[in-house]
């Protein structure tokens, strides 16, 4: 598996993840659980709409409860950078 964290599209993603919870950058690491840095589920979806903001993107829920589905940092990172690519792949409409 290549590492998401390589990507400089995810260090945009860890900047605002820290910009709107002030968990420091530092404790923002591959295979962290969003519980274990102290993000409550709202601040989980302020996460997810300033990323789409700044990425100018929907990224689409896939559990039951918005925010559900990232248990870790990777699962977040990856979700987000998987909406960029199909976004990418898309033909632009006019």
């Amino acid at each position: 598996m290549q590492d998401l964290f390589a990507d400089p599209r995810a260090a945009e993603i860890l900047d605002i993840i820290v910009k709107e919870t002030s968990v420091p950058r530092a404790a923002l690491v591959p295979g962290a659980t969003l519980e274990a840095l102290g993000i409550p589920s709202l601040d989980v979806m302020l996460v997810l709409f300033a990323i789409e903001t700044h990425f100018d993107i929907e990224i689409p829920v896939v559990a039951e409860s918005a925010g559900a589905e990232f248990v870790t940092l990777d699962g977040l990172v990856s979700h987000v950078l998987a909406t960029l690519d199909q976004r990418a792949a898309m033909p632009h409409v006019a």
